[in-house]
């Protein structure tokens, strides 16, 4: 004959009861745990984050700074480049200028007995050609005058000189065709050296 079973005690229930309550919590606070240790990492590495993320720009605005720089620097170099090879220039036509006075001193002054009769000059061969001679002299000098004033506008030692060398020519520089030929700086000039020697001209304003 079986022995009838003992029911189990409330107390065994009880126990059994608060073991499995026990063992849930412990489950849940190491989940919790895990939880928050998740969590703190996340934020502790959201500032790296934001850091790096500053680092990079700051980066790229210190590259592009860094090349806007060196653009201006060429663009101001090839800038000055540009003035002192113009500048160089110019000096180096007023010089051919001068050598070509030195070589040719009886150019280097307006001669009115060649532009009084041209039918004069279609009979005097030597004279026509001595016109031809005067007007390529005097047109090199406009020239090489106008490279100084270009390359050096506001120079008022050049200017005083260029001066100079207008009045030896100026009635040829004041006839009709200067304005079509020369820029307004150069007839500017001859302007000033007009309202200087006054309404005549002589032979005298090339040997002051």
């Amino acid at each position: 004959m079986p022995f009838p079973e003992h029911p189990k005690s409330d107390d065994a229930t009880a126990s059994g009861h608060s073991e499995g309550t026990l063992s849930g919590r412990e489950d849940y606070s190491q989940n919790d745990g895990l939880n928050s240790k998740d969590t703190f990492w996340d934020r502790a590495s959201a500032p790296t984050s934001v850091v790096a993320n500053c680092v990079t720009a700051l980066s790229v605005f210190v590259a592009v700074g860094f090349g806007i720089t060196q653009y201006i620097q060429a663009r101001a170099f090839n800038e000055a480049q540009a003035e002192l090879q113009k500048s160089l220039q110019a000096q180096e036509t007023y010089r051919s200028y001068v050598d070509r006075w030195l070589e040719h001193p009886e150019l280097n002054c307006y001669d009115a007995s060649l532009f009084e009769d041209d039918g004069i000059l279609i009979e005097n061969r030597s004279l026509l050609r001595k016109r031809l001679e005067y007007e390529a002299f005097a047109s090199y000098v406009g020239t090489a005058i106008e490279e100084i004033l270009l390359a050096f506008p506001n120079d008022k030692e050049w200017r005083s000189s260029l001066k100079y060398d207008v009045k030896r020519h100026l009635p040829y520089f004041e006839l009709p065709f200067s304005e079509d030929v020369f820029d307004t700086a150069f007839i500017k000039l001859v302007s000033e050296a007009r309202s200087e020697i006054g309404s005549s001209w002589s032979v005298s304003n090339c040997i002051e």
